[in-house]
């Protein structure tokens, strides 16, 4: 029951995310409701194809897969904590935000 969670969980993220940051923004501004749930349901089917195509990689990976996926985070946890601590810790919007994000 977890691992299927985890995979609801997955799916619903991604294909919200391509819904609501690239195709309302980028693609269809104007899209109506039932649009972006067509492209949604077609974002998660596509997502899930991509992982069923990912998992032979994994399986003939091993544990250097695990290794390459911890390597990953340990790269990216100290950048996200930072975001996180000033996100918290500064008041001011004027030079934490999106741009400043990018550039630092």
């Amino acid at each position: 029951a977890a691992v299927m969670s985890s995979l609801d969980s997955v799916l619903n993220s991604s294909a919200a995310l391509f819904t609501l940051d690239v195709w309302r923004r980028g693609v269809h501004p104007r899209a109506k409701n039932r649009e972006l749930v067509v492209v949604g349901r077609i974002a998660t089917v596509l997502v899930g194809c991509l992982a069923f195509a990912w998992l032979p990689m994994i399986l003939r990976g091993g544990a250097s897969f695990y290794l390459f996926t911890a390597e990953a985070a340990f790269h990216i946890a100290p950048a996200a904590s930072a975001v996180l601590i000033l996100g918290v810790l500064v008041p001011s919007t004027k030079w934490v935000n999106g741009a400043g994000a990018v550039v630092g």
